[in-house]
């Protein structure tokens, strides 16, 4: 593929500023959806209402290398489903946490993290064909947890009491390293090029994951979602808020500005494709490489707290009340 691809508009919902940077591999691939041809829409095959299925609401969802799928609910409740969205009822945990399990991070196959705005973040190790809880940081911070991420035995973990924390494994327990800051609340985090990208009200940081050091700040950038950063490749830097915003994360250029009629809340990549949601039930799907309008997925649901890639052919959006499978 051409770079000349890379400079052209999304019809007039795109200023470019910069050519698009992505690993050689993805200049390979053809420009599809998800292995569909970009004028193909993609239809739902599955829709979960899970106020009738147990009057719960879900927050998290997060997909393990097998497909398989691990939902934290609003009770403090954790369950297991397959990519078909068949429960493993053996699997299921009650109260995990308190309450509003907002974020899953998983380790592997065998392990997992969770947080919640009951102030703690907790381990689960696979055991007998059971997760337990192993391992618990009590009051982790001074407000909700909105994410956290496993890097290199270290867990770093974001709140909205505008603090970053850093915590690493010292005998068996995770113990306070580091902590930076933000001067309002932190929505999300995200590792890309061995950097640590912070967002959250008006500002946006890159730090050095060796000394934590910042690096860069944007102020008047920002995300609104925990699903509100993603990457492409380890060279550019998405971030979801009023606007769709790529940064390049080697010269902290603004590479392009995506103009939304609604606030994003979660951001997924693949192929060549961005699909946002937020606070509206339309996904809409930007290819980076097209001359054209964005596709759109209408959904069941008032809005879309997250969106993730189940597999090659399908994708995973959910709300509060509503999970929808498209293929």
């Amino acid at each position: 593929m051409s770079n000349e691809n890379t400079n052209n508009d999304l019809g007039n919902n795109i200023e470019n500023t910069n050519e698009i940077i992505l690993n050689e591999k993805e200049f390979d691939k053809k420009i599809m959806i998800i292995n569909k041809e970009i004028n193909e829409k993609y239809h739902k095959i599955k829709n979960y209402d899970l106020k009738k299925i147990d009057n719960n609401i879900i927050l998290s969802i997060s997909i393990f290398p097998s497909n398989n799928l691990v939902c934290g609910f609003g009770n403090g409740d954790l369950k297991f489903f397959n990519n078909e969205f068949e429960e493993n009822k053996n699997l299921m945990i009650k109260k995990a946490h308190k309450n509003n399990i907002l974020f899953i991070e998983i380790k592997d196959e065998n392990n997992f993290f969770t947080c919640s705005n009951d102030l703690a973040i907790k381990s689960w190790t696979k055991k007998n064909n059971i997760f337990e809880n192993d391992l618990k940081i009590k009051e982790a911070h001074q407000d909700t947890i909105n994410k956290i991420i496993y890097f290199d035995k270290l867990i770093i973990s974001c709140s909205l009491d505008f603090k970053i924390k850093i915590w690493e494994k010292q005998n068996q327990n995770y113990q306070l390293f580091n902590v930076l800051s933000h001067q309002n609340e932190i929505f999300s985090i995200l590792i890309i090029d061995n950097k640590l990208v912070s967002s959250g009200f008006n500002e946006t940081k890159i730090w050095d994951l060796n000394n934590f050091n910042e690096l860069k700040a944007f102020e008047g950038i920002n995300c609104y979602g925990r699903n509100g950063l993603n990457k492409i490749g380890d060279k550019t830097l998405i971030i979801g808020g009023n606007l769709i915003i790529l940064i390049s994360i080697q010269n902290y250029n603004i590479i392009k500005k995506i103009k939304n009629n609604f606030v994003c809340w979660s951001i997924c990549y693949c192929d060549g494709n961005l699909f946002i949601g937020g606070n509206s039930n339309v996904i809409k799907i930007y290819n980076l490489y097209e001359n054209s309008e964005p596709n759109k997925i209408i959904t069941e649901s008032k809005e879309i707290l997250g969106i993730l890639r189940l597999n090659n052919e399908r994708v995973v959006s959910y709300s509060t009340d509503k999970v929808e499978i498209f293929e």
